[in-house]
């Protein structure tokens, strides 16, 4: 993905904080974890705030994915088991 941001002339600045973004998401204690919870919340994470990102990058709202937002990550996986849990509840 760097090789054609770097193709396509991204700014220095965005291939910087993509590169980081990836190195955090891929180096993150939930990356290993064998909870399935976490390592969906993580993996939502990462689609999500990629989207927003992009929808960011014009407006003065624009903003950095380099650092986690641990507690935007924990209510990613709270929601996900939240929705499980009622999936299951209503199974029954």
């Amino acid at each position: 993905m760097i090789r054609f941001m770097v193709h396509y002339q991204w700014p220095q600045d965005c291939i910087d904080m993509f590169g980081k973004f990836w190195l955090n998401i891929q180096s993150h204690p939930w990356h290993t974890s064998t909870d399935l919870f976490t390592k969906k919340a993580l993996l939502s994470y990462q689609a999500k705030q990629c989207c927003i990102w992009h929808y960011s990058i014009r407006t003065p709202c624009r903003f950095s994915l380099a650092e986690i937002e641990e507690e935007v990550l924990k209510r990613t996986r709270d929601k996900l088991a939240h929705v499980s849990f009622n999936a299951e509840l209503s199974r029954m």
